[in-house]
C-alpha cells in the first residue's frame, strides 16, 4: 500500500534530525527544497505530456525559483485547467506563479 504522507514527513524529519543533529532548521529547510523541486519536476513532466516540450520547456524556466507551495499548487491547477499550453503560461503569470 505504501507509506502515508504524514509517515513518510515524519520518518523524513526523524532522518533529518539524526544527519544534521547540530542544525535541525538546515535539515528542514533542505528537505522543503527537495519537496518543491520533486513537485516542479512533476509538473513540467505533466506540462510536457499534455502541451508539448516547448510549454515544458518554458514552465521549467518560469517556476526555476517557486519554493513557495501555494503557488506550485495553482501551477497544478492550471495544468489540469488549461485548455492550451498558453493559457497555462499565461495563468501562471497572472497568478503570479513567475518569479521574475
Amino acid at each position: 500500500p505504501g507509506i502515508a504522507p504524514v509517515a513518510a514527513w515524519d520518518s523524513l524529519a526523524a532522518l533529518a534530525r539524526l544527519a544534521f543533529a547540530e542544525s535541525y532548521a538546515d535539515a528542514i529547510r533542505v528537505l522543503a527544497e527537495g519537496l518543491a523541486e520533486g513537485r516542479r519536476e512533476a509538473f513540467v513532466r505533466q506540462a510536457t505530456r499534455r502541451f508539448g516540450a516547448d510549454t515544458g520547456r518554458r514552465l521549467e524556466a518560469r517556476l526555476r525559483a517557486v519554493e513557495d507551495p501555494g503557488r506550485l499548487d495553482r501551477v497544478g491547477d492550471l495544468i489540469v485547467d488549461s485548455e492550451t499550453g498558453e493559457q497555462l503560461l499565461g495563468g501562471i503569470n497572472s497568478a503570479g506563479a513567475n518569479p521574475s
